[in-house]
Formats: structure tokens, sequence, C-alpha cells
């Protein structure tokens, strides 16, 4: 296998909406007692948001209670009965979110002026 093979292996087997590549990938092992990791699909995050955006209200919409993980760890639970990996918990919705917006507001940094980095990035064009 080549360099360049075993690079986007790697990088396929961390995307979280990959589930088109057919083969069998191996499940989390329990590592010293500790919960098996929440294996996230393309279609589950987007349920989550959306999950998260129709319960909106009351919140600012950057943050939320406690309550409103528990009941789209719920929601997940019912529309996703073949999740892979560890239960989409409440503490693995809160994650999940965090990391999400984490990456939203890192490339909303970028497009609007690259931090103090100099990197821009705009939608038309990629890098200017």
């Amino acid at each position: 296998m080549s360099d360049s093979d075993h690079s986007h292996r790697s990088l396929r087997s961390h995307h979280s909406g990959d589930s088109t590549s057919g083969a069998t990938e191996p499940q989390l092992q329990s590592v010293s007692g500790r919960k098996e990791a929440a294996y996230w699909r393309l279609e589950e995050e987007t349920a989550f948001l959306r999950y998260l955006y129709d319960n909106r209200s009351g919140t600012d919409g950057a943050t939320f209670p406690k309550r409103t993980y528990t009941e789209a760890s719920e929601h997940l639970a019912k529309h996703f009965k073949n999740q892979k990996g560890g239960d989409k918990t409440i503490s693995a919705c809160k994650s999940k979110f965090l990391a999400l917006k984490k990456a939203y507001l890192t490339a909303q940094a970028l497009k609007v002026g690259g931090l103090s980095s100099g990197f821009t990035w705009t939608e038309a064009g990629g890098q200017p």
C-alpha cells in the first residue's frame, strides 16, 4: 500500500459521514472499563443538529440545557436503530455539539479574516 493509499484510508476512517466504503470496520473496544465511543454518521449529525435547531426556543441557540441533550439522545435512539459504536448519550451529544460548534466557529474566523495567520477562505473561490 502506498503512502497516499494509507493516508486516504486513515482520513476516510475518521470521517463521520463515511458509510460508503463497503468494508466492515472494526468495532471500538472498551479500554480500561470505559464505554465504547459513539460513532456519528453524517445523517445522525444532521438529525442531531436539526433536533437542536427545532428545539432551540428558550435558549440562545449556542448552548442548551441538559434536558435538550437528553431528549436529543432519545430522539437519535428512536430514529437510528442500528447505531454504530457506543450509544449517543447525553454526554456524547453535548461533546458532539461542542466539537461541531468549535469547527463552525473556526471556519467562520477563517472566512472573515484568517485569525492572525493571514489565511482566509471564501465560499466562492477557496483561498483568495
